[in-house]
């Protein structure tokens, strides 16, 4: 319940903000949700599917960069923007641990 009630609110909130604070909200959230799924999973196999369910949502937010590049709704700047911010590069590299620690944790 209070999980519909966070996406509800945070619907709301989506057409206030700028495409690329969307954009970067979007890639934590994958990466967020991704590290805490590794953080859980209970074996090789499920952590392979993970990986491969984390690629397949990352390029569908991919195309929707893209697209909204060729919108113009979307600039360089703004994935320079999001490459810098250091919130998403610390999400990023707890990302990077987590699959490094699930990898291992079932050689």
């Amino acid at each position: 319940m209070k999980k519909l009630i966070l996406w509800s609110v945070l619907l709301l909130l989506c057409g206030c903000e700028s495409k690329s604070t969307q954009v970067k909200n979007k890639a934590t959230d994958l990466l967020e949700d991704y590290t805490n799924a590794l953080d859980n999973a209970k074996s090789k196999e499920e952590v392979k599917i993970l990986k491969e369910e984390f690629e397949r949502k990352g390029e569908m937010l991919e195309d929707e960069v893209n697209k909204l590049q060729e919108s113009g709704d979307y600039s360089l700047k703004d994935m320079q923007d999001m490459m810098q911010d250091e919130k998403l590069k610390e999400v990023v590299k707890r990302a990077k641990q987590a699959e490094r620690d699930a990898y291992n944790r079932y050689k």
